[in-house]
């Protein structure tokens, strides 16, 4: 079976995430308007909006930067939510497959 969720995509809300992180001192935000939704992004959202009726914009963190970058990545994105943006995380919140190993492996650290 082949699962699709053709969410519209969301460009001014795009726009406006760079524009918070760039006045927070992110200095290195990039847009790719080709990439579809990762799979951390639209299965907790097909869940949520079965229909594909929302725009959608997607943000990646870096997994090479720690708590402190993401926790100010997301109070430079805090404005967002007087706007009516809906912030979830996902993605490696959810899972991370890089860290599955064989089924006798001890969970991650």
């Amino acid at each position: 079976m082949q699962l699709k969720y053709p969410a519209p995509g969301a460009p001014h809300l795009a726009k406006r995430v760079k524009e918070l992180l760039l006045a927070s001192g992110f200095n290195h935000v990039d847009e790719d308007m080709k990439r579809g939704l990762d799979h951390g992004a639209w299965v907790p959202l097909f869940l949520m909006y079965p229909e594909a009726d929302i725009p959608v914009c997607q943000l990646s963190i870096s997994s090479n930067k720690g708590a402190t970058y993401h926790y100010n990545m997301g109070k430079a994105l805090a404005p967002l939510k007087d706007e009516g943006v809906l912030i979830i995380g996902s993605g490696s919140a959810t899972h991370n497959l890089g860290a599955i190993g064989p089924d006798d492996s001890p969970p991650p650290p």
